[in-house]
């Protein structure tokens, strides 16, 4: 269990943890692969799954369709989803509640996603939350600003330099801030500046059972959260 009251921000990511949405991304490469005659292998979810936008899309880009730039191919993926973000991709289980709780405790909260800005907008407001939120973090902001590896596709999440960045926008210190996250991928940033951890499930996550054994606390539904 973890002492809610020691912090005074929490931040959530969009994908698979507020939004139950990872069906769509599941599927949405693939498909979009299969318009340009493309066949993806089984593991290109699994391979996307911590990218940002930008760097999913340059992954695709170098690996299938290299006549088709990166800004082309999100552009096209974004026209594909933003409206089943405002319309028809719903919240997970209890996280209007536990967005309510934490905001009447006075934390504030804030939003770090790789989704298209335009489609998370469309989702908060379309859901009704958009007021929790005093600040949205986008990793595709972030990329040009954190290590790469030899393959360019270090997970944004994965560097303390995203999250440093989102503490300091909110004002507050690192370590009095809480996140709420399915990707495991996430944790070693989140770690490094002391942050709370909280593992909110998804069936897309492949590492589930090490993210539940190292975070602070595992959940799979914001309704089982204690603090």
């Amino acid at each position: 269990m973890i002492a809610i009251d020691k912090f005074r921000g929490a931040i959530f990511d969009l994908d698979g943890t507020l939004a139950d949405s990872m069906n769509l991304w599941d599927h949405l490469c693939r498909d979009w692969l299969l318009t340009q005659g493309k066949e993806a292998p089984a593991d290109l979810e699994e391979t996307l799954a911590p990218l940002t936008v930008t760097q999913a899309a340059e992954y695709v880009s170098k690996n299938f369709t290299p006549g088709i730039g990166p800004a082309e191919i999100a552009a096209q993926w974004e026209a594909l989803v933003i409206g089943r973000y405002r319309e028809t991709v719903p919240l997970k289980d209890g996280a209007v509640e536990l967005l309510d709780a934490l905001a009447r405790r006075g934390l504030k909260l804030a939003l770090a996603t790789s989704c298209f800005p335009a489609a998370a907008e469309a989702f908060l407001q379309g859901r009704k939350i958009r007021h929790y939120f005093s600040s949205l973090f986008f990793t595709d902001d972030a990329s040009s600003g954190v290590s790469m590896d030899a393959g360019g596709n270090t997970p944004v999440k994965a560097d303390p330099v995203f999250w440093r960045a989102c503490a300091e926008k909110m004002g507050l210190p690192a370590d009095k801030i809480i996140v709420f996250e399915d990707i495991y991928e996430a944790l070693a940033g989140v770690r490094q500046l002391g942050m709370g951890f909280v593992a909110v499930y998804d069936a897309s996550c492949k590492k589930w059972d090490a993210l539940q054994k190292e975070a602070d606390q595992a959940i799979r539904s914001f309704r089982e959260f204690q603090g």
